[in-house]
């Protein structure tokens, strides 16, 4: 059971959190937030680098070759996918963080506000890391440069 109180900005708890202030419990929750994001991720990259090295003893180089070619269409629906649902749930996500994370109005009103931010970097990142861009623009590049 939790209570606010809104002229001391004070919140109590039955987990424990007794006499922290809003901003406290803010930062104590965004900190958890951050540790759990970190463990996910080293987990799934420890059982990604499990995988590729078990492929790679078990499957000749040629096979995996057509295997990442065509789960490449696979992992991009994928990603459209997780992104169209970051993006288009945005305001439900921020609300459910809001309640999570002891978020006041203006912390929310920031949050709220992030959203288009987001969407560009998340689109800049898949362009130069996923897709190769700078990478597809060289090669471009070079076969102009050297054509005979």
């Amino acid at each position: 059971m939790k209570h606010y109180k809104t002229e001391s900005n004070y919140y109590s708890d039955l987990d424990g959190k007794q006499g922290l202030t809003q901003a406290q419990l803010s930062i104590q929750q965004g900190k958890k937030l951050v540790r759990r994001a970190f463990m996910i991720l080293g987990v799934g990259m420890i059982v990604v680098l499990i995988a590729t090295t078990l492929a790679l003893l078990t499957f000749p180089l040629e096979q995996i070759s057509a295997f990442m070619t065509q789960f490449h269409l696979l992992a991009g629906f994928w990603r459209l996918a997780v992104f169209i649902i970051l993006i288009g749930g945005w305001e439900r996500w921020s609300q459910w963080y809001r309640r999570w994370g002891y978020l006041n109005d203006e912390q929310y009103q920031r949050l709220l506000a992030a959203r288009w931010r987001m969407a560009f970097w998340i689109l800049i990142i898949e362009l130069l890391v996923v897709d190769n861009l700078p990478g597809q623009f060289a090669n471009a590049l070079t076969e102009l440069m050297f054509q005979e």
